[in-house]
């Protein structure tokens, strides 16, 4: 999404993408400032406002990290203002002191999954707005991520319902947009996401005690991808937990989920 445009918050005329069609890949007005500044060293301070799937230590990380790998000589700063459980409704309001305040030269906008309690188009613009009247040279960025729910109709090509509002908006606005789920829809529909009957084994050490090896077997059809494990109950009070993924199903390189759960044993 590298623009070749001056490094100014000049936005084009309305994108004709279509908001009814889902794409993995939008760049519409790109990102020219953040790549002006991360080619003249940095500092560039990239913000990423979400919900759980932005708080986990998945795309986020991985996006900060293929950034310090592409540019080393740009000092890249973090800002991690995700919260779970929240979308664009609760984003609109906290957008100012959580992200503003650091003075972000991008802003990674997740909401997808947790959707806009019921101000979906007014939040999404409310938060656009709050961003450029800050700064206009902050870069913007819609990530869509997926839930269970959406696979149909990312399967059929076009992107859940907040996800052609959003999209709309991104067209007013010029805004690029990723959408995660395209792929992942492709893979589950095509069964090479997790392959059936493969099995995950974790190995569990709490508090130095001698470890607990954990074995599934992946048979959930109508959950495919969950992964749930189960400790012995432990004393109250804080503890600390060493996990170590000793197989993975074939052809897989890690698994990013819920891994553990202490409480009582489950079959």
């Amino acid at each position: 999404m590298e623009s070749a445009a001056p490094p100014v918050a000049e936005k084009s005329k309305p994108s004709t993408n279509d908001p009814l069609v889902a794409e993995e890949l939008r760049v519409r007005d790109g990102l020219p400032n953040l790549f002006a500044k991360l080619k003249a060293g940095g500092p560039v301070r990239i913000a990423y406002l979400g919900g759980s799937i932005t708080a986990a230590e998945g795309w986020r990380v991985k996006t900060t990290a293929w950034f310090k790998a592409q540019y080393p000589k740009a000092e890249i700063i973090e800002i991690d203002a995700a919260i779970s459980g929240t979308g664009s409704d609760y984003g609109a309001c906290r957008v100012a002191s959580d992200v503003l305040e650091q003075k972000p030269d991008l802003v990674f906008m997740e909401h997808r999954v947790n959707g806009g309690g019921g101000f979906e188009a007014k939040s999404v613009e409310g938060i656009v707005r709050q961003i450029w009247q800050a700064n206009p040279h902050t870069d913007l960025c819609l990530i869509h991520t997926i839930s269970e729910p959406m696979l149909k109709d990312l399967q059929a090509g076009r992107p859940p319902r907040f996800g052609n509002i959003m999209e709309t908006i991104a067209n007013t606005y010029g805004i690029p947009s990723i959408d995660l789920g395209v792929e992942i829809a492709r893979r589950e529909k095509a069964k090479t996401l997790i392959p059936q009957g493969d099995g995950m084994e974790l190995e569990v050490t709490i508090d130095q005690q001698p470890p607990v090896t954990l074995k599934r077997l992946q048979t959930d059809k109508k959950q495919p991808y969950a992964r749930f494990f189960y400790l012995p109950e432990q004393a109250p009070g804080e503890h600390t937990a060493v996990i170590k993924i000793k197989s993975l199903p074939k052809g897989t390189s890690y698994y990013a989920g819920q891994l553990l759960i202490v409480g009582k044993v489950m079959p």
